[in-house]
């Protein structure tokens, strides 16, 4: 099982009942963890880089996520691949951003005396410009994060900039939909678990054509991933 998992790599129904066994059998629980270990090395490995002491931090992070999907796991609620997938994200996501704070805020802001060098204090540019580029890499592991979401139900980013509107008009339309949609917790559901885009509930919900909803339905799917993943620059973006 390689880093790029998918619902087509296994018998979810399988890993499921792993999962439960898991909760109350520490050999199921490790069983299952040399399973998911490939994966949440993979997740740790793209929010790290090449810093190897953050990748310690993010390896860390991605156990206590397993761990946490693990004990929440409820197989009423879905597959507990999607679960996993989520909670690490958010813990990933979470880590991240702490130790980048962390690393502003421990900037040190005076030279040592013995050095000859006058003592100052970074300025706010300085401070801005490090945000800023932490905030671009932020942007570049979300996309990253987000194409491989997105070859699950089969697009492209390509794809997407296709179907996404270009007019102003269509445009506001579109988010109206979207809007709708990623507010119905049974259309969030069955997307999550069952991996399926429900066009028969999205018609219902949004009183829209069935024309107009088919040439919507790669941009709301779009939308309900960024929803459920909690991508928040993308949001920006797409949605």
């Amino acid at each position: 099982m390689d880093n790029k998992l998918s619902n087509t790599n296994w018998d979810n129904s399988e890993i499921d009942l792993l999962a439960i066994a898991a909760l109350k059998d520490d050999y199921e629980f490790e069983n299952l963890f040399m399973k998911f270990k490939p994966f949440l090395r993979g997740q740790a490995s793209k929010w790290s880089g090449s810093s190897s002491s953050l990748r310690d931090d993010m390896m860390s992070s991605a156990m206590l996520a397993f761990h946490e999907a693990v004990k929440s796991y409820d197989k009423s609620k879905g597959h507990f691949y999607s679960l996993l997938k989520n909670v690490v994200h958010k813990r990933l996501v979470d880590c991240y951003r702490n130790l980048k704070a962390n690393k502003v805020e421990t900037v040190p802001l005076e030279t040592e005396a013995d050095e000859g060098v006058t003592s100052h204090l970074i300025d706010d540019a300085s401070i801005k410009a490090h945000q800023k580029a932490s905030q671009q890499r932020d942007l570049v592991l979300e996309i990253e994060e987000f194409k491989q979401e997105l070859a699950e139900w089969g697009i492209t980013m390509e794809m997407l900039a296709e179907n996404s509107p270009k007019q102003a008009k269509t445009r506001a339309a579109y988010r109206e939909i979207a809007k709708l949609v990623v507010m119905d917790d049974e259309i969030l559901r069955i997307f999550q678990t069952m991996h399926y885009f429900p066009i028969k509930k999205v018609l219902n919900l949004t009183k829209s054509s069935p024309k107009i909803i088919e040439r919507a339905r790669i941009y709301i799917i779009a939308c309900l991933i960024i929803h459920i993943g909690e991508y928040e620059y993308l949001k920006g973006y797409v949605c």
